[in-house]
């Protein structure tokens, strides 16, 4: 009934490399740490991170008529999902977190998909990641996903997974907003918020006006230091910050 035909070949490496870019933690990036990461994450229930990795499948026309309202429910109830009707058959794909979270209702139908995948699906799936290569957390592209779909269906299935590394939170703003994609942000909840720097606007980079906007920067970082002195959670003394702090930003997009 179902065939599969392509998956995220290092689904816990990448998962937990898109997870450290919220904490900047990519200088304990280890095959160990990568699964106890990961364990973690679905332990606590964040499973975000867990939309980075995609698995496709093919369902037969045959097949399909048998299961079309599971395969319905499946997709109203996903995370994220692409789906390619082609001639009475379906191209489906889903995401990690989408597949983890229908097999813990017990799905019949999602548990036969599990069962096709490879062993580090299965062990990411059963909540027992294993030791996992290192994704490389310094540069643009991470993954690129491109399932052997049909070239019509391409751009529908296939996914870049990037990593905007050194941008200002008010362009990461503008990039969430839109909603294309899942995401993860550097936190300034675990991470300083003054410790990457700052993007000067080339209108006041350009002009006399660079002495105020430090000024008012320096102000800002000299008050957030004191707070967190002084015992204020970071996630609490941010508030002051200023919007023009660079951030790490990570998405996969098609």
């Amino acid at each position: 009934m179902f065939e599969l035909i392509g998956c995220t070949e290092n689904p816990v490496g990448l998962i937990a490399a898109c997870a450290r870019v919220s904490h900047n933690s990519f200088a304990v990036s280890s095959p160990q740490n990568n699964a106890r990461l990961v364990s973690k994450l679905i332990e606590l229930g964040h499973l975000s991170s867990l939309e980075f990795a995609k698995a496709t499948f093919y369902v037969s026309p045959n097949g399909f008529r048998q299961v079309r309202e599971e395969v319905v429910e499946i997709m109203a109830d996903s995370h994220g999902w692409a789906a390619s009707l082609d001639r009475g058959a379906v191209y489906l794909t889903l995401n990690a977190r989408t597949i983890y979270e229908l097999l813990q209702r017990r799905s019949d139908l999602v548990g036969d998909m599990v069962s096709l995948l490879p062993g580090p699906w299965k062990a990411l799936l059963e909540g027992n990641p294993e030791p996992a290569p290192v994704v490389d957390g310094n540069v643009y592209l991470m993954d690129a996903y491109k399932p052997p779909v049909p070239a019509r269906f391409l751009p529908r299935h296939s996914y870049v997974t990037v990593h905007f590394r050194r941008i200002s939170r008010i362009a990461a703003n503008q990039i969430v907003r839109h909603r294309i994609a899942s995401y993860m942000q550097e936190s300034q909840r675990y991470c300083y918020a003054t410790k990457n720097g700052v993007k000067v606007p080339p209108s006041i980079n350009n002009s006399h006006h660079t002495g105020t906007f430090f000024a008012a920067v320096a102000y800002a970082e000299k008050a957030y230091t004191r707070l967190i002195e002084a015992g204020v959670p970071k996630e609490d003394a941010r508030f002051i910050y200023p919007s023009v702090s660079y951030t790490h930003l990570t998405l996969p997009t098609n």
